[in-house]
């Protein structure tokens, strides 16, 4: 049998001797876990325990319960790296305490550590946590020269892997560190992977977060109650020509059609999907209006107005799913495709003759 194109060997014809050296092995890292676990649990987070997790993630880099020990004695050498280096008096730091420019050349090696584990294991979800947090401490005590060598790496981690998706997410981890990130540079970054295989889906779902970040007047800065305005056209044309290119080459593939639907979505105002009105519940939590939007939207309150005999009904909006704040938007006001009406005053009981309408302003 083969499964993910490697030959399955049957028990019987594996070779003894390599069963019984991995055996070994498989004994010697259980005995070592043990015992990194046992120092964890006495609050041990010292030289010691960090040199034995060493010794088990390069054993085995799909450990994290090591990677992420490593990462609480690395927190404790930078906040002790940080309360030594705003010390007033000279006398109080002692020679064994960590300084800044010490964690950072731990922190560095840390990320030597992790190239190594990665080329091994390059799908691995830790790894690429752990090098994530790694990143942000260094960018933390300044070294913004960092992010471009990240993302050199990436692009050679993603020359030899153009599908995978970890190290695709770990890049548009980086763009959300960078100051100013270069989403016209992200988009033609993934044209040429685009154009190289239109089936790599990942490279269309990161254009999807390049050209959302480029055009920022798309549906995620939209509001309920203001028009979506224009500017999108050529980006829309481009981008559908893009795709039109990939669907006549491979018509089943479902990558660029998958793309079409969001591009669609993004392009387009956000309409009224669902109005949802139910009986008036004796629990507040019980909303008796609920609506849905094609697309996170926010201005809800400016936007619909509420009716209950021809009369306004007051009473207050609030998001049921929460969505990506924008950066035009104030943090107590969220997007969200769900939004649930609480009245300020009880409605009439179900069987009354009562007639409850909705008045929405949408672009």
């Amino acid at each position: 049998a083969i499964m993910h194109g490697v030959k399955r060997v049957p028990v019987e014809e594996r070779d003894a001797a390599l069963e019984a050296a991995k055996m070994a092995k498989a004994q010697k890292l259980m005995a070592l876990s043990q015992m990194i676990l046992q120092r964890k649990k006495e609050g041990k987070l010292d030289e010691e325990t960090l040199k034995l997790t060493l010794k088990a993630v390069e054993t085995n880099p799909e450990f994290y319960t090591a990677w992420n020990l490593r990462r609480m004695i690395l927190k404790l050498r930078i906040d002790s790296a940080a309360s030594t280096s705003t010390a007033t008096d000279a006398s109080t730091p002692s020679a064994s305490e960590h300084t800044p420019q010490s964690v950072q050349t731990l922190l560095e090696q840390e990320l030597e550590l992790l190239a190594g584990a990665i080329a091994k294991s390059p799908k691995t979800y830790c790894l690429w946590v752990h090098r994530q947090w790694t990143v942000q401490a260094l960018l933390d005590l300044g070294n913004p020269d960092l992010l471009d060598k990240e993302l050199g790496l990436c692009a050679e981690l993603l020359r030899a892997d153009e599908r995978n998706f970890h190290c695709w997410a770990f890049r548009l981890a980086l763009r959300r560190l960078a100051p100013a990130a270069d989403a016209a540079a992200d988009l033609a970054f993934t044209t040429d992977k685009i154009n190289a295989n239109f089936s790599n889906y990942s490279a269309w779902h990161y254009r999807s977060k390049a050209l959302a970040s480029l055009h920022a007047h798309g549906t995620q800065q939209r509001t309920a109650a203001a028009p979506a305005g224009g500017g999108l056209k050529e980006a829309v044309d481009a981008e559908t020509q893009l795709v039109e290119g990939a669907v006549y080459t491979d018509p089943l593939d479902q990558s660029p059609w998958i793309y079409l639907r969001w591009l669609v979505s993004w392009a387009l105002p956000p309409s009224l999907l669902l109005v949802a009105a139910r009986p008036p519940s004796p629990s507040p939590s019980s909303p008796p209006l609920l609506l849905a939007f094609s697309a996170a939207v926010s201005g809800v309150a400016a936007g619909v107005t509420v009716t209950l005999n021809a009369a306004p009904l007051t009473g207050k909006w609030e998001a049921v799913e929460g969505g990506e704040r924008t950066r035009a938007q104030a943090p107590a006001e969220p997007a969200s495709q769900v939004w649930a009406f609480y009245p300020t005053d009880p409605l009439p009981p179900p069987h009354s003759t009562a007639s409850l309408s909705l008045s929405l302003s949408l672009s």
